[in-house]
């Protein structure tokens, strides 16, 4: 815990060195300006995003499960509650409706669970172990967090309305994974740490396949209900002031999209677990660089054949591309170790 809230307090003193750069480099931004503030509060909430997932990751070590997954849907809560009740929102309330969620989330997992965490043991070699480990894990969560550049630099080729709705859809399809994904997520480490241990490949691989099916079948449904029941859910949220009926089908229509992607996406963070747990970080990275790759190269192919849909349509493919790609990978290289356990006996597992 100690180790992650170094590495938190260094991320926002790092965030708000490049903020202050950023006011010297543009002085119209001297001011509590719009995107000075929207800054700002982007920046803390990743630190208590950091916080956070450290004291949900202590809880699930002392099989605290329930808690964590309840109290994760606390910044969607927030921003659900205050889209619904304001009848103007705006930008700057919304973002901060959403820290004021996670601020909550951490609040509360830091009291509930206070016996169950210190920070008495701060040592260096502690933090300077995990922060070793900070660039390659950073890679391999460049497939979760890169799409929004992609996104920034080539929907605005496509127009400011085209961006909006993908951004969010975007943020509607993340905050429906993670309330989908939350218990399967929170009990991955625990389970297959415990099947990691007692050298069960083929367990690893039936419940990699079981949690990736569920996920699948889930976003599966939910595409099919979406132009009926998730576009009214859209209009009753958003469609207030500037935004109209045409941009709750817009909308819609990309969260319907993007939903297809959902699933694979969520499978693959599932098989990510399981590599790390069996410490194929390395491949980690490599599958997140291969997943950043292809959503490039098609978004910017399918641009002039399909315009407006063709970040959401290359969002589905690249997953579903990864997904399987990773599935694959993972089953043979556990399959060695299921062969070499039964013809050998117990054999070391390759660590890369």
């Amino acid at each position: 815990m100690a180790a992650f809230c170094c590495c938190a307090v260094i991320l926002i003193a790092f965030g708000n060195l490049l903020l202050a750069g950023l006011r010297c480099y543009r002085p119209d931004l001297a001011k509590w300006s719009q995107e000075w503030f929207i800054s700002c509060i982007s920046w803390a909430a990743a630190f208590l995003t950091i916080i956070t997932s450290a004291l949900a990751a202590i809880g699930v070590a002392h099989k605290v499960i329930t808690l964590p997954m309840v109290l994760g849907m606390l910044p969607t809560a927030f921003v659900a509650t205050y889209l619904l009740v304001t009848t103007n929102p705006t930008v700057e309330y919304t973002a901060a409706a959403s820290v004021g969620g996670v601020l909550t989330q951490a609040v509360l997992l830091a009291c509930l669970m206070r016996h169950k965490w210190t920070l008495k043991q701060v040592t260096w070699p502690a933090t300077r172990g995990l922060m070793k480990s900070i660039p390659i894990a950073a890679v391999g969560a460049l497939c979760f967090s890169g799409y929004a550049a992609v996104d920034a630099v080539l929907g605005s080729a496509l127009g400011d309305s085209v961006l909006s709705h993908q951004a969010l859809g975007q943020r509607l399809v993340i905050a429906f994974g993670s309330v989908l994904s939350a218990g399967p997520f929170l009990l991955a480490p625990t389970k297959l740490g415990a099947l990691v241990a007692t050298r069960q490949w083929a367990a690893i691989i039936q419940y990699i396949e079981r949690s990736s099916l569920t996920m699948v079948a889930l976003t599966t449904v939910s595409y099919f209900l979406m132009p009926s029941v998730g576009a009214l859910i859209i209009r009753y949220m958003f469609q207030h002031g500037t935004f109209s009926a045409a941009d709750t089908q817009a909308v819609a229509a990309v969260v319907q999209v993007l939903l297809l992607g959902a699933g694979p996406m969520l499978a693959t963070a599932i098989v990510f677990r399981a590599l790390h747990a069996v410490h194929h970080r390395s491949h980690v990275a490599a599958i997140s660089v291969i997943w950043f790759t292809a959503y490039i190269l098609l978004s910017v192919c399918l641009m002039d054949s399909l315009s407006s849909m063709s970040l959401a349509v290359s969002y589905t493919i690249s997953w579903a591309i990864t997904f399987t790609g990773a599935l694959i990978y993972i089953k043979s290289a556990l399959g060695k170790n299921i062969e070499g356990d039964s013809n050998e006996g117990p054999t070391p597992l390759p660590i890369i």
